[in-house]
């Protein structure tokens, strides 16, 4: 009789409606289910709310030990470099997206450029009617690998060039 290995806890803290319905699409992908990680999805009311976190102002370190691995999903929105540098200076995995969460989803379509006027717009050539919350973005999970291929030298974070590096998140898990 084989014994069910008991699956360590990896809890993702989101900001935002569209980053937690793509995780959540994530979260049901078979490899995932396989993983020896059982995806803890935290949803933060807004960006302050997830760097006060992060930072350490909300959850106190005892809290975040007890998770096996921490990650935060945040965009680039209003946050200082001062905060940049402190959140990559903790011990936890950062998806940082420069300018927002739309610059990785459109990594699903196409290798990056080096700059985008307008990430919605250039989105829009792939779903037309997008929105925050379209139900097409948890289609976008089942192709993450391409969309970690596609961003490429883009996946290092960066408070001042366009970057996203969700994709250092996702490979986590394996």
């Amino acid at each position: 009789m084989s014994r069910k290995i008991k699956q360590k806890i990896f809890t993702i803290f989101v900001e935002g409606d569209s980053e937690m319905i793509y995780f959540k699409a994530l979260n049901q992908q078979q490899w995932v289910r396989d993983s020896k990680y059982k995806l803890n999805l935290v949803r933060c009311k807004n960006h302050d709310e997830l760097l006060k976190i992060a930072l350490r102002g909300k959850y106190d370190r005892k809290n975040l030990i007890a998770f096996d691995k921490v990650a935060f999903i945040v965009d680039k929105d209003h946050m200082t470099s001062e905060k940049f540098n402190k959140l990559l200076q903790m011990d936890y995995i950062v998806g940082f997206s420069n300018p927002k969460i739309e610059l990785w989803f459109l990594a699903h379509y196409e290798k990056l450029q080096a700059d985008y006027s307008d990430i919605d717009k250039s989105l829009k050539r792939y779903i037309s009617d997008y929105y925050k919350t379209h139900p097409q973005i948890a289609d976008l999970a089942k192709s993450y690998a391409q969309a970690i291929q596609n961003v490429g030298k883009k996946a290092i974070p960066n408070f001042d060039v366009m970057c996203t590096s969700v994709g250092s998140v996702i490979q986590e898990i394996a």
